[in-house]
């Protein structure tokens, strides 16, 4: 039994949700939230409807009761997970609660791949996937031209909420240069997924950017926010990630599976790491 953070954007609340359904897994017990209609899980209940209207899948195998249990919520046993950011948890922290019938877990900052990990990629791609009907749409955010490119680079920009942590666009106009020239890439197409739109026009105009000028892409404006996962996952040859701790842009990658050469920005701007599948390349220029 969990309660989300309430404050979480997409990213985060996928990896809090996927992270309560590992731990359930290790520990053999059905994930579950209690979803009484008062002014404690009225926040939940709402996050859980965006995330659904996203992810139809994501709460599958979930319990969710709207109705109370007669349960003293405060008088059972509870771990709390909130404390450490992107920290695997100790298992050890649930023995000699297997006698319990219910566990409840405060689960906030679960962005650790080893959750992931523990719930296998097919079935993170399950709950997060995609019906042909969407794969097909979201061709459509970028035109035929940068479809048609044999490469296709994609570029996760974070800025507007990361301010002084979110990459320069010097780190992207090097990277560029580096995975083009590293892996030979020809006929190739640049976009770049921003969440600075009016921004990110500006720069790719600039000076800077101008020998991309004619292979660069943007994706068209107030496309739905998951299109950016689904074209991801399944649309573009290689990943630049410009800060994996933005969850947003980790996820989507991880969603590529194999169909992706992924490359990040190695640069911890936050205290704690953020753990990356091995088959990622760090990419320092």
């Amino acid at each position: 039994m969990s309660s989300l953070h309430g404050g979480n954007q997409l990213g985060n609340r996928i990896f809090e949700i996927l992270g309560v359904a590992a731990i359930a897994k290790r520990l053999h017990r059905r994930p579950s939230f209690l979803l009484q209609s008062d002014s404690f899980n009225q926040p939940v209940i709402r996050q859980l409807w965006k995330t659904l209207h996203y992810f139809p899948n994501v709460l599958d195998g979930f319990f969710l009761e709207s109705e109370s249990l007669g349960l003293n919520i405060s008088s059972l046993p509870r771990v709390n997970l909130k404390a450490q950011p992107s920290t695997y948890i100790n298992f050890s922290r649930f023995d000699g609660l297997e006698k319990e019938r219910i566990v409840v877990i405060d689960a906030a900052f679960l962005q650790n791949i080893q959750y992931l990990n523990d719930l296998g990629w097919e079935e993170v791609a399950f709950r997060l996937g995609f019906t042909e009907e969407t794969l097909e749409l979201t061709k459509l955010i970028l035109p035929d031209d940068f479809r048609k490119r044999k490469k296709r680079i994609c570029v996760h920009w974070r800025r507007k909420d990361f301010g002084s942590y979110a990459a320069k666009s010097s780190y992207i106009v090097k990277a560029l240069n580096v995975i083009i020239k590293q892996e030979a890439v020809s006929n190739f197409g640049i976009t770049i997924f921003s969440d600075d739109a009016k921004n990110l026009k500006a720069d790719v105009r600039t000076e800077e950017f101008k020998h991309f000028a004619n292979s660069t892409w943007l994706p068209i404006d107030d496309h739905p926010i998951h299109f950016v996962w689904s074209f991801l996952s399944h649309q573009c040859t290689h990943i630049l990630l410009t800060n994996i701790q933005s969850t947003f842009g980790y996820l989507g990658a991880y969603l590529a599976g194999n169909r992706s050469i992924v490359y990040f920005n190695p640069a911890l701007h936050w205290k704690h790491k953020m753990p990356t599948p091995k088959e990622w390349i760090q990419l320092v220029v």
